[in-house]
């Protein structure tokens, strides 16, 4: 089967019932008017236009922007909005054909006003995904932390008398040093592309992330913890006579 057209333009599932609607509008009196078939006419070629100039601003968005690993650069999210509204503007003015030139105008006003806001979801989403860019070096940064820790307990404990404590104290810096080092790379990355306000929001996004799975890793302990004296517990009911 093939799609149903209206001048042109593909009837969907999506405008299948509001076309029907416009044009059973139009013929409700028993005497209907050239006038308002034509009304009814406009409202769906407009709204056909409207549905794949939308479509395709939506793709556009998701195609550049949306679908990649890694957030944009704000100014590659401007380039490709102006590029989702420009073709959004020219589908429609190239399938809006119908109508008063109002008519079009002001559905072409609405159009613009619902690109924009889709243009504004994508552009949340990116700056989420930008947040969320140094997220995958929680455990890392947790590896770095675990080593810092370790060493400065070392050097209050044992590295004074203890050379084995020295040696692993020295060995223990080269993990954090590292560690700390390719997160501020990245750090820089993020700077030099989408400015330090955005590098300071990753820098917190990951250092939340460390933090919940900290008190994760800390519950987890307490929960075995509890367990195992609960089995102890047992254990010892069952030895008593």
């Amino acid at each position: 089967l093939q799609a149903k057209q209206n001048l042109g333009n593909a009837i969907t599932v999506s405008t299948f019932g509001t076309v029907v609607r416009e044009f059973s509008g139009a013929f409700s009196d028993a005497a209907p008017q050239a006038k308002t078939f034509s009304e009814a006419m406009e409202a769906s070629t407009g709204l056909l236009a409207r549905d794949v100039a939308i479509k395709k601003a939506k793709n556009l968005l998701t195609e550049k922007a949306l679908s990649k690993a890694s957030a944009v650069t704000d100014k590659e999210f401007d380039e490709i909005a102006a590029m989702a509204t420009e073709l959004a503007e020219s589908e429609f003015s190239n399938k809006a054909i119908f109508g008063t030139t109002e008519g079009i105008e002001e559905r072409k006003a609405l159009l613009l006003q619902e690109v924009q806001e889709e243009i504004q979801r994508a552009r949340d989403e990116n700056e989420r995904k930008l947040e969320a860019s140094l997220t995958g070096l929680t455990n890392f940064s947790l590896v770095g932390l675990g080593a810092f820790a370790i060493d400065r307990v070392s050097d209050v404990t044992c590295d004074w008398w203890s050379g084995f404590c020295r040696e692993v104290s020295t060995d223990l810096s080269y993990v954090y040093v590292a560690v700390f080092a390719w997160v501020g790379y990245n750090l820089y990355q993020i700077s030099e592309k989408q400015g330090q306000l955005n590098a300071m929001a990753a820098a917190l996004e990951l250092a939340k992330t460390v933090v919940r799975q900290i008190d994760r890793n800390l519950k987890g302990v307490q929960k075995a913890t509890a367990s195992d004296k609960d089995a102890i517990v047992d254990v010892e009911k069952d030895k008593k006579p």
